[in-house]
């Protein structure tokens, strides 16, 4: 599950802004706003702009209720983020089934933050058989002491 709509709701009325006065800060209109709080997903671009001005961290303000929960920036900003930042965004969006956002932000990914996440997951996948064939020698192992 992700709060960015009910947070988008919650950003503006905080702030005292209408969805009209929230919409022309960023270049938007009052339906972008509404279809924001309504679920829509922004931009990549846009939510950056939105989550810069108002120094939020962007993977918080997706994952996490900003009425319980600080989302503030750790003063990184998305202009800061490197490859591996923009990565747990998208990771995110995946955990959270967001499938065709995350396929529509990978379109618009540079060809060094998809090497990124490519060397990521393949770390991971390392790992994971490392671990796999170190518990498959503990097992051998047990099974010849068993026999013993």
């Amino acid at each position: 599950m992700n709060y960015l709509s009910k947070n988008f709701k919650t950003l503006r009325t905080r702030n005292g802004y209408s969805q009209e006065q929230f919409a022309r800060m960023f270049g938007l209109t009052r339906p972008n706003i509404q279809s924001y709080e309504d679920g829509t997903i922004p931009k990549l671009e846009k939510y950056f702009e939105i989550t810069k001005y108002f120094k939020l961290d962007p993977v918080r303000f997706f994952e996490l209720d900003m009425e319980k929960y600080t989302v503030d920036t750790d003063g990184t900003t998305p202009d800061d983020m490197d490859a591996e930042n923009r990565s747990k965004l998208l990771d995110a969006w995946f955990r959270n089934d967001e499938m065709d956002i995350a396929q529509h932000q990978l379109d618009k990914l540079t060809f060094d933050e998809l090497k990124a996440i490519h060397i990521k997951q393949y770390g991971a996948k390392q790992q994971l058989l490392r671990e796999n064939f170190e518990l498959k020698e503990k097992y051998i192992k047990l099974l010849e002491e068993k026999e013993a």
